[in-house]
C-alpha cells in the first residue's frame, strides 16, 4: 500500500502501472519467443555460411560482375578526348601543306605564336596560294577573320580517335562532351532509385540481370551511335546502370554470407570495381579508338548471363517477402553444395518467425 501510495504521489495513475506492468510481460514474452524461433543466421550457419556453394557463387559471378562498373565508370573520359585541331583548309592548299611552318603563313596566330584553332582568314584561296608561293605578303594583322568554314583537321597521331573528332564537337561545340558526361551521371542519379526499387520490390536477381541488361546493349549502342544525340542517349543508359550494377551484387554477396564474412564481400567487391579500372586503362590503351573502347568495355559483360541459372533470388529477400518455401529450398541447395543438412527444426522456426 505505501508504495503504491508512493507512485501515486510521484505522478502515477493506477491505470498507467497496470499499462508498464502489461508492457514489460509482453516485452519479455516477445524476447523468449525470438530465442526459441532463431534467426536466419542460424539457419545459414547451419547450412555453411561461407562454404563450396558461396566460394563458387562469388568468385565466378559475384565479384567478378563488379568489374562492369569499373570499365564504363570512367570510359567516357577516354571517349572524349581533345585531339590538337585547326581549321580546314581547301583540299587544293592541304595537299600543299609540308609544316608548321606553312600553316603559320597560311593561319591567324594567337598571342603565344600558336596557330589559331577556331578562325581562318575570310580570303580566297587563291590569295592564300599566292602567300604559301610568296607571291604576296600575308597581312595576318589587317585581314579579316572568320570561323572556321570546311570543318576542321584533327591530327589522330597525337590522340586517340574520340567522339570529338569524329562529330567535330569544338570551338563553338565544346561544351558538348561535358554535356555528354553530366548526362551520364544524370543516369547514374535516376538509376540508383530505379534499380533499387526493383531490387526491393522484384528481387535483387532481376535487378541484377536487367541492370545487366541495359548496360551491355547501351554499351554497344554508344559504339553505334551515328550521332551526337544518339550517344547521349546510349550513355544515359549506361548511366543508368552505374554504380547500380556493383550495389546490386555488392548486397547479393552480403545476403549470402554469414555475419563474420560480410566485411570480406565488402573488400574484395571494392578490390575487383578498382581491377576493372586498371583493365580500363590497358583497354584505352590498346584500343586506340572510342567505338572499338564501347564494344571491349561492354563484350565481356555477356558470359554473366550464364549465370541467370545458377544464380538464385536472395533468401533473406524471399524471407521479408513472405516466400517461406523459396528461401528454404535456396537453403537445402546451399546446404548439399556444403556438404550440410538443413534441419527439420530450423527449418519449422524459420515458418514460425
Amino acid at each position: 500500500m505505501t508504495s503504491s501510495r508512493w507512485k501515486n504521489d510521484m505522478g502515477y495513475g493506477e491505470e498507467a502501472l497496470r499499462r508498464r506492468n502489461r508492457y514489460r510481460v509482453v516485452r519479455k514474452l516477445r524476447e523468449r519467443s525470438r530465442s526459441k524461433v532463431g534467426s536466419f543466421d542460424d539457419a545459414l550457419e547451419e547450412v555453411g555460411s561461407y562454404g563450396r556453394w558461396q566460394r563458387l557463387i562469388l568468385w565466378l559471378i559475384v565479384f567478378p560482375a563488379c568489374i562492369p562498373c569499373g570499365l564504363h565508370a570512367f570510359s567516357q573520359v577516354f571517349m572524349s578526348q581533345i585531339p590538337p585541331h585547326r581549321c580546314r583548309l581547301s583540299e587544293q592548299i592541304e595537299n600543299l601543306i609540308n609544316s608548321s611552318a606553312d600553316l603559320k603563313l597560311l593561319l591567324p596566330l594567337t598571342q603565344g605564336g600558336d596557330v589559331d584553332r577556331c578562325r581562318e582568314f575570310d580570303v580566297t584561296a587563291e590569295t592564300l596560294l599566292q602567300a604559301l608561293n610568296g607571291v604576296a605578303p600575308l597581312a595576318n594583322e589587317t585581314w579579316t577573320k572568320t570561323a572556321c568554314r570546311n570543318g576542321w583537321a584533327f591530327n589522330m597521331s597525337a590522340t586517340p580517335s574520340s567522339i570529338v573528332s569524329q562529330f567535330e564537337l569544338v570551338c563553338d561545340k565544346d561544351y558538348f562532351p561535358p554535356l555528354a558526361l553530366a548526362l551520364f551521371n544524370a543516369g547514374s542519379f535516376f538509376g540508383i532509385a530505379l534499380f533499387g526499387f526493383i531490387s526491393d520490390w522484384y528481387g535483387r536477381r532481376k535487378a541484377f540481370f536487367l541492370c545487366l541488361l541495359v548496360e551491355v546493349v547501351a554499351g554497344f549502342g554508344t559504339g553505334i551511335s551515328p550521332n551526337f544525340t544518339a550517344f547521349c542517349i546510349a550513355r544515359f543508359m549506361v548511366g543508368l546502370t552505374i554504380p547500380a550494377i556493383w550495389q546490386i551484387p555488392f548486397i547479393i554477396g552480403l545476403e549470402f554470407v554469414g555475419a563474420k564474412n560480410r566485411g570480406f564481400v565488402t573488400v574484395f567487391t571494392c578490390f575487383w570495381f578498382t581491377l576493372g579500372l586498371l583493365m580500363l586503362g590497358g583497354m584505352a590503351f590498346l584500343s586506340q579508338d572510342w567505338k572499338i573502347l564501347s564494344y571491349v568495355t561492354a563484350a565481356p559483360l555477356i558470359p554473366f548471363f550464364l549465370g541467370y541459372w545458377f544464380l538464385p533470388e536472395s533468401p533473406r529477400w524471399n524471407l521479408r517477402q513472405g516466400n517461406v518455401d523459396e528461401a528454404i529450398e535456396t537453403l537445402r541447395k546451399i546446404g548439399e553444395v556444403n556438404g550440410k543438412a538443413l534441419t527439420e527444426r530450423v527449418t519449422s522456426r524459420l515458418k514460425v518467425r
